[in-house]
């Protein structure tokens, strides 16, 4: 069989028509495709990027909120129970004979663990001593310089029986804390 000059092109227009066809379909689309879904991801990727930037710019500066208000040992790692039990007596004691308390008795009283905070507990404690009424004040402001988180749950005050210008104070602080796994 003899193919003319015709044939021969035709055949080659066919071949090439076909090849081409096979690039575009196996090739071509398929590479648009991934870099269409590249693009995607890359603006999702950009989107959630700028998601966390602004929640970590907003913690941040909750961050710096709740140190001014409680103090710089808001911003450090929450000691383990048994450690801010032991801690928690001997920074309130200093704090408070610092502050100008005449601490009378330190006493731990039961843990509370926090609802809303699974693994954390409250290690409290009640304080009484006694103070001049201008010093209570001063006492509680230092409260805030501890070097472990003390909160004040509540603060009472009454004149002393025993020595007048004095007062009667009974502080009960917790110290946030993390609580041990149990196996």
């Amino acid at each position: 069989m003899n193919m003319t000059d015709r044939d021969r092109r035709a055949i080659y227009l066919g071949v090439g028509v076909v090849t081409a066809l096979a690039l575009v379909q196996f090739a071509l689309l398929p590479w648009v495709a991934s870099w269409r879904d590249a693009r995607q991801r890359i603006t999702t990727a950009r989107t959630q990027l700028l998601e966390l930037e602004v929640q970590v710019s907003r913690i941040s500066g909750l961050r710096r909120r709740v140190e001014d208000v409680l103090g710089p040992a808001a911003g450090r790692p929450l000691p383990m129970l048994k450690d801010a039990q032991v801690r928690s007596v001997k920074a309130a004691e200093q704090l408070l004979q610092t502050g100008g308390v005449q601490v009378t008795s330190v006493r731990p009283q039961a843990v509370q663990p926090l609802r809303d905070l699974p693994g954390i507990s409250m290690a409290v404690l009640q304080v009484d001593g006694q103070a001049q009424f201008m010093q209570v004040p001063a006492c509680l402001a230092s409260i805030g310089s501890a070097e472990m988180l003390l909160l004040v749950e509540k603060l009472t005050l009454a004149p002393s029986p025993q020595q007048p210008g004095m007062m009667a104070v009974t502080l009960v602080l917790a110290a946030p804390a993390l609580q041990e796994v149990q196996p």
